[in-house]
């Protein structure tokens, strides 16, 4: 499932949700499996807006609860994630892009 916002013919954001693929999860438990809005349209409450259409339909698919995975660098991600509920659950893990990167977990321990 894939959220987008178009505007003037041009994507500048999506958001991507389904069922959590982390094994030590609980089956009530969906995932935001991808967040990305343009820069220049950082600040106008749209990534917000995105998160809560997200949030919304992984509820109406039947999960309590979210989690999500972010680069352990992306400070204003982390923020933003916790500005809609989300916080740090200790699990880490390293993925490799063009060269090893850490990703930090973060769970929403309700969807209501």
């Amino acid at each position: 499932n894939t959220l987008v916002i178009e505007t003037m013919g041009q994507i500048v954001g999506f958001c991507g949700y389904g069922k959590c693929r982390d094994t030590d999860m609980t089956a009530d438990t969906g995932e935001i499996w991808g967040m990305y809005m343009l820069s220049s349209y950082h600040g106008r409450g749209w990534g917000k807006h995105l998160m809560n259409v997200a949030l919304m339909e992984l509820r109406l698919l039947g999960y309590k609860k979210a989690s999500l995975w972010v680069l352990s660098t992306n400070q204003r991600a982390i923020d933003f994630y916790r500005a809609q509920g989300f916080t740090e659950d200790g699990m880490l893990k390293e993925v490799l892009m063009k060269t090893p990167v850490k990703e930090v977990r973060m769970i929403r321990p309700t969807l209501e």
